[in-house]
């Protein structure tokens, strides 16, 4: 008798661990994604213009270059 009521005893405690593993996983989940979109909001602006500029310069450096395709810009990168 002390068996089975061990036994549900611990059927019950793998059951609420296994939820709050779970709980856990998807507060930590929504923690990281919040912070992704805080990080892309401060930071999106910035990386967009960087972006922008690089790409400004890499057509600049095609039209100076014209033998250059991106095949030798990336040899020549390595």
């Amino acid at each position: 008798m002390v068996s089975i009521h061990f036994g549900k005893f611990f059927s019950r405690l793998n059951i609420t661990r296994l939820l709050s593993l779970l709980l856990l996983g998807a507060v930590y989940l929504s923690y990281v994604l919040i912070g992704g979109v805080v990080f892309w909001k401060l930071e999106g602006d910035q990386v967009e213009n960087q972006i922008a500029v690089l790409k400004e310069k890499r057509s600049t450096l095609f039209q100076v270059y014209p033998c250059l395709n991106q095949e030798g810009l990336e040899d020549l990168a390595e």
